[in-house]
């Protein structure tokens, strides 16, 4: 009975120190750091440009509020406009040939459920100018320009961005993808070049320069006809889907000036 009792104890002391041991060696747990979305840094860098309360990001120049963006089913993106999705990306230097000064406009991403995310400019008046993809801007920030989407197809498009709206748009159908302005009236570009021996695309170098009122674009390595693929001025009426000139509730955005 005494010897039960005895390795009773002894069983019992063991679990208490291996109890003790597992307690001093457990790893304590690691605090999550909630990652700091990219947005909050754009933002902090806009200096009063944007700003952002839960689901509304607004956009103010001059101290002067001119556009505002609501989020609308925000979790419920799953397909075509069953969302509307706005997010502040950077601050675009632009000349402002009027005053001789070189501005900064509000470049967003706009995202409705299904189609790849669309940049969107705001202009100092709060109207937008909505583009395929990521922009090249001229040194000086004249110029605009930017290319298709690579997979739905779209233009290679040239902007005026001190143009009166919808008047200083050229486009090409090549899907050509702008790669640095060389100059203030040189783009360097690479455009698709389908392959039909091989059935492949490939990629191939062009120049786009400013002769006149407008855009010539060659081939460095490649033959085409010059003329039907440089980019040309389009009217007003079909450079009418690049803006949105007054509120559109439906997406979410309001235009705060006259």
């Amino acid at each position: 009975m005494q010897l039960m009792r005895f390795f009773m104890i002894a069983l019992l002391i063991i679990l208490l120190v291996a109890s003790g041991t597992a307690s001093a060696t457990k790893p304590e747990p690691v605090p999550i750091v909630k990652a700091i979305p990219a947005e909050t840094l754009a933002i902090g860098k806009a200096k009063g440009v944007a700003t952002r309360r839960a689901g509304v990001l607004s956009i103010a120049y001059d101290g002067k509020a001119v556009a505002r963006f609501t989020n609308i089913r925000p979790t419920e993106c799953a397909g075509n406009n069953t969302c509307s999705v706005w997010t502040f990306d950077r601050l675009i230097r632009v000349f402002d040939r009027p005053t001789g000064t070189v501005k900064t406009l509000a470049l967003l991403v706009w995202f409705n459920g299904e189609n790849p995310e669309q940049f969107v400019f705001v202009h100092w008046d709060g109207t937008l100018l909505f583009i395929d993809s990521d922009p090249v801007i001229s040194a000086k920030g004249d110029w605009l320009s930017f290319g298709g989407h690579p997979d739905l197809g779209g233009y290679f498009t040239m902007i005026d961005l001190n143009a009166p709206l919808g008047s200083g748009v050229h486009r090409t159908g090549l899907v050509c993808v702008p790669q640095r302005f060389s100059s203030e009236t040189t783009l360097m570009v690479a455009c698709p070049s389908f392959d039909y021996g091989t059935k492949t695309e490939k990629k191939f170098k062009a120049r786009v320069d400013r002769i006149g009122d407008e855009w010539r674009l060659t081939a460095l390595n490649v033959k085409f006809k010059k003329d039907e693929e440089s980019p040309k001025r389009i009217s007003a009426k079909d450079a009418e889907p690049y803006y949105s000139l007054k509120s559109e509730p439906e997406i979410g955005y309001q235009k705060l000036t006259k």
